[in-house]
């Protein structure tokens, strides 16, 4: 019997099989626009590993890596600036008010978080329907970040990980 092929199109993300996580709106591929947008966004609030371990303090890095979220809350949600907003929503999973989210995300807007499958809006409050996270690398053109989306982790779920998660996928900027 023959097999079917496997989709050769590295840019395309694999159907999913649960809700929530970085999901395509209405079954097509993601706006090139909202994209673009949303790395401006996260460009422009300076959302890159050292930033974060700064934000929520280098002592509380190596905590979030065991589970305890609770000091990087406390300092994130002190923060007033853009990236303690999507260092909320996106590196812990946290609802965060819609002002917030809008002031985080000027070009790309609650809609089109919500369009991009990362995040619902329910009344006031933005809540993360996937985390999306930077990560360094190093490759043949030197050094660089992108960023990972993948479905909430236990810190955001406040427990263990359904089977169905997803570890991630990348972007890079």
């Amino acid at each position: 019997m023959p097999q079917p092929e496997p989709d050769s199109d590295p840019t395309r993300e694999p159907a999913r099989a649960s809700g929530g996580g970085p999901a395509r709106a209405s079954g097509g591929e993601p706006s090139p626009e909202l994209c673009r947008a949303l790395a401006a966004d996260l460009d422009d609030a300076g959302y890159r590993t050292d930033r974060l371990r700064t934000a929520w303090g280098t002592d509380v890095d190596g905590l979030l890596g065991r589970g305890p979220a609770l000091p990087a809350r406390r300092r994130l949600v002190a923060d007033p600036r853009p990236l303690a907003s999507i260092a909320l929503l996106f590196g812990l999973g946290d609802e965060i008010g819609a002002d917030a989210a809008s002031a985080a995300f000027p070009r790309t807007g609650i809609d089109g978080l919500v369009a991009l499958g990362l995040a619902a809006r329910d009344g006031d409050l933005v809540r993360a329907r996937a985390l999306v996270r930077p990560q360094g690398f190093a490759d043949a053109t030197g050094d660089d970040e992108w960023w990972i989306a993948s479905d909430l982790d236990e810190v955001a779920i406040g427990g263990p990980l359904p089977r169905t998660t997803c570890s991630g996928w990348a972007a890079r900027r």
